[in-house]
């Protein structure tokens, strides 16, 4: 089972009537969600300050395995830019993580796969799985 973190960096969801969660009430509800079994922590460069928050507050020897995203690739379709992009992003994902490897990396828009580029796109993920910085990847 995983949590989403969309509202520890965004002021994020419907029902969200009291904004970005502090990050003591992240700690909190990390706490609660590893003892109840959840597993899974699903961030993304796209959620605001999630990553960071989450660096901060776990401790390094957590359990949580950590899944992230692509950026949003917006009207890139080089080769050489996407994996750039999808280079960057994700050094600076780990970087704010405190995380030498994730998880996962899966795209934000399983879109991008089809567009031009695609196949760059999926090459630089598979470039990161390859180079041992991300255990899986996927859309």
């Amino acid at each position: 089972m995983g949590l989403g973190t969309a509202q520890f960096g965004l002021d994020y969801g419907i029902a969200n009537d009291r904004g970005i969660c502090p990050p003591e009430d992240v700690a909190a509800i990390l706490d609660i969600a590893a003892a109840s079994g959840i597993g899974v922590l699903d961030t993304a460069p796209a959620y605001g300050t999630a990553e960071q928050v989450l660096g901060q507050v776990l401790p390094a020897a957590h359990r949580f395995r950590i899944v992230t995203k692509t950026p949003h690739l917006g009207g890139l379709r080089h080769a050489d830019d996407i994996a750039r992009a999808v280079r960057d992003a994700f050094a600076a994902s780990r970087t704010k993580l405190r995380r030498d490897r994730l998880a996962g990396l899966l795209t934000h828009n399983a879109n991008d796969l089809l567009r031009p580029g695609g196949a760059a796109l999926w090459a630089a993920m598979a470039a990161l799985k390859r180079a041992g910085e991300v255990e899986r990847i996927g859309a």
